[in-house]
């Protein structure tokens, strides 16, 4: 086990688009609906990339793990767009549109027997997909809350939408920059009180502890915290993949997979590390079945393999 950079390959990346994109995008969308803001994203994202060459090299990299020809222009497109797509989608999901989508939840059960326990569980979520849909979901369901940790100042431009469209969403955000006393006794409360907090599984926040695990043929590093968590307030650990399957009809398929990971229930301490051990590999295993299975809505664009290499 050893630590991140200072600054990981994800957190260099700033957010993109101008405040005037934005707003014309989200005017769009609200105003006029999913297929006139489809049309325009079509520009959008061509612009896009021609013209981003690091996205383009991060996607043509992914994208070879995945098949055995070669990556071509319009495929990395298509990446882009699902991505687009998919980030725009966030609009509907907030102002509460749901109608606009047709979500199919595959592993409900394991989502139904947890809440029946009365147990909180934490919520491994990831660049795969849309982590909204999975919120929007668990904001649908009575008997339990969703929470996410999520870094609000590294997300400015999210957490501003999110105010502006959903206030009240916003105050199911538990930001990971507070203090790490103040953020443990925040996280306790929620996970004993039955709710389920969602958690980054996939990205190392700056300067946290990380494991290395072998993924889609080179080894990474991902986040050991929140598995110490896990561990240490024995609970169960489920994974969720919301999957955009394109649209069809004027509306957008989702799939929501929940995959049951492990539970740390009856763990003892001295029992942690290899339960952490073969927890992580389990969510990692799963993890790589997904994007190999869903390659376009990997939504990681930047090198995911080269901090761990150099």
């Amino acid at each position: 086990m050893s630590r991140a950079s200072s600054e990981s390959g994800w957190q260099a990346q700033t957010e993109r688009g101008s405040p005037l994109g934005m707003a014309i995008v989200v005017w769009t969308a609200l105003r006029c609906g999913r297929a006139p803001v489809r049309v325009l994203l079509a520009g959008i994202v061509f612009y896009y990339t021609l013209f981003s060459p690091a996205a383009r090299r991060a996607s043509r990299s992914f994208l070879a793990r995945t098949q055995s020809t070669p990556v071509t222009f319009w495929q990395i497109y298509r990446h882009f767009f699902c991505f687009a797509q998919v980030t725009v989608d966030r609009l509907f999901f907030l102002s509460g549109r749901n109608g606009d989508f047709d979500v199919v939840v595959h592993g409900n059960s394991t989502i139904d027997a947890h809440i029946r326990s009365g147990r909180g569980c934490l919520l491994l979520m990831s660049h795969l997909g849309s982590f909204d849909v999975l919120r929007a979901a668990g904001r649908d369901r009575k008997d339990t809350r969703a929470r996410v940790l999520m870094d609000r100042d590294h997300a400015k431009k999210a957490m501003a939408l999110l105010q502006a469209v959903n206030p009240d969403m916003a105050q199911d955000i538990i930001d990971v920059e507070q203090p790490p006393a103040q953020l443990m006794l925040c996280l306790q409360e929620a996970l004993t009180s039955g709710q389920f907090v969602g958690v980054m599984a996939d990205r190392v926040h700056r300067s946290e502890r990380v494991y290395r695990q072998a993924f889609m043929g080179s080894t990474v590093q991902l986040p050991e915290g929140l598995w110490q968590m896990a561990a240490a307030l024995k609970i169960p650990v489920v994974a969720g993949f919301g999957i955009y399957q394109g649209t069809r009809a004027g509306k957008a398929r989702y799939d929501i997979f929940f995959h049951a990971i492990a539970d740390s229930t009856e763990v003892e301490r001295k029992e942690r590390k290899e339960w952490m051990q073969s927890a992580q590999r389990v969510y990692v295993d799963t993890l790589e079945s997904m994007a190999q299975a869903y390659p376009y809505n990997w939504f990681n664009f930047y090198d995911y393999w080269k901090l761990d290499e150099s």
